[in-house]
């Protein structure tokens, strides 16, 4: 029978993350010349990783240069690792 002064280890309560993606451009050669100027994704990437700050979120936070599929790949793998 277990002692009641007994310590039972308490859980860590998750860390929320969230990952934000903005692009305001992409490279045309992958799009068939089309560069895809676009005005407000990285703002709208901003407030959102703001948002999800306010909240109490971990966040990630890729705009058009540093949004590439290494640093994508890299961002999800990091959520995964920290999560198990």
């Amino acid at each position: 029978m277990a002692s009641k002064n007994a310590s039972v280890p308490t859980a860590k309560k998750p860390q929320a993350m969230s990952l934000h993606v903005g692009l305001n451009e992409v490279s045309a050669a992958d799009y068939e010349g089309w560069t895809g100027p676009l005005a407000a994704c990285e703002f709208d990437a901003h407030d959102m990783a703001a948002i999800a700050q306010a909240q109490g979120m971990k966040s990630t936070l890729l705009i058009t240069k540093k949004a590439t599929r290494a640093h994508l790949l890299a961002a999800l793998r990091k959520v995964v690792t920290s999560s198990s």
